[in-house]
């Protein structure tokens, strides 16, 4: 399957030109149903690393697949802990169809990485706006830590903008352990609801003392030189490919994102800013397929791995107050 995707169902809009089994007709209601949809039902396991002359390499298994032997990846540890897709999914089963309802799962490469998508019932206000708050668990079966990463994902309604980068790194990234024993589980995935509330209450704080802080037109040249700086030498602008490339990002940053009419209410302020800015990372690509390749919009969620795109609003939320100065 193209775009990175193994296997992958999907409940609502149909994802990605219509890759994967939509299941909006009949929802998954149970973790095995999950499993049976995504085509998720193989087991992991591993083999300790042996070269002919050394034998045993010590510390270093290969992670495969049981069903078809394919290898996911070596890893230095002496005795991984897998969580197997099963578990994964089973840690929420008994809130799916009453706090949560199934958006998405998939595995992405040979099935390195294994995820689901849950978008939880109750919805939110937030300034303005409504918040649409989501649960992204990831199992990357190449950590084998006997973990899950848990990703609270709150969502801009209006414009689909997750706004994670203005929450602290405990707030919207969790290690969770996962088990076998459904009742441990269970209690850990309540726990997870728990850190919702947390979650949005520190985003609203965030928000509004973000709405409360106006910028000026000095301020967001000052902000495009250290976002998108041009090349310079002997203080004259170079005639180079990457900064007409540069003049172009600027352009669409500043009518495009922070022009948006859903802005409207928070023009001449930082969280104008930082939205327009989580807009431009999610939404604008220098290559088309990026918006297509699952690997990558995965990618730039805050909290599964480091990319120059969310490292742009990281950046902004950084230096927001100093640029004021």
């Amino acid at each position: 399957m193209p775009a990175n995707i193994n296997s992958m169902l999907y409940v609502g809009e149909t994802p990605w030109h219509g890759l994967g089994r939509d299941m909006t007709l009949d929802p998954p209601k149970t973790a095995a149903e999950i499993i049976a949809g995504a085509e998720l039902g193989w087991t992991t396991n591993y083999e300790n690393m042996k070269t002919d002359i050394h034998g045993n390499v010590p510390g270093w298994n290969a992670i495969y697949r049981e069903d078809n032997q394919e290898i996911l990846g070596v890893i230095h540890k002496t005795k991984p802990i897998l969580v197997q897709n099963t578990d994964t999914f089973n840690a929420v089963e008994h809130m799916i169809g009453n706090q949560l309802d199934v958006e998405t799962a998939a595995s992405l490469g040979r099935g390195e990485t294994v995820f689901g998508c849950f978008k939880i019932r109750e919805q939110y206000r937030l300034l303005d706006d409504d918040l649409d708050h989501y649960f992204v668990i990831v199992n990357d079966h190449l950590k084998a830590d006997g973990k899950v990463t848990v990703l609270n994902t709150p969502v801009r309604v209006v414009c689909q903008n997750t706004l994670s980068e203005a929450l602290s790194t405990s707030l919207y990234k969790l290690r969770v352990p996962i088990t076998a024993d459904i009742t441990i589980n269970s209690q850990l995935a309540l726990n997870l609801i728990n850190s919702v509330d947390s979650a949005i209450t520190s985003l609203k704080k965030r928000a509004e003392n973000m709405v409360m802080k106006k910028v000026d037109k000095s301020y967001i040249e000052k902000l495009l030189d250290i976002l998108f700086p041009y090349q310079i030498a002997d203080g004259q602008l170079l005639s180079t490919k990457a900064n007409e490339n540069n003049f172009v990002i600027r352009d669409t940053f500043l009518t495009q994102c922070m022009d948006a009419d859903n802005l409207a209410n928070y023009r001449g302020t930082q969280w104008q800013i930082f939205n327009a800015l989580t807009d431009f990372t999610q939404h604008y690509h220098k290559s088309a397929d990026k918006a297509y390749d699952i690997s990558y919009r995965m990618g730039i969620l805050p909290g599964v791995k480091s990319s120059t795109e969310t490292s742009k609003v990281i950046t902004f939320l950084n230096v927001a107050d100093d640029l004021a100065a």
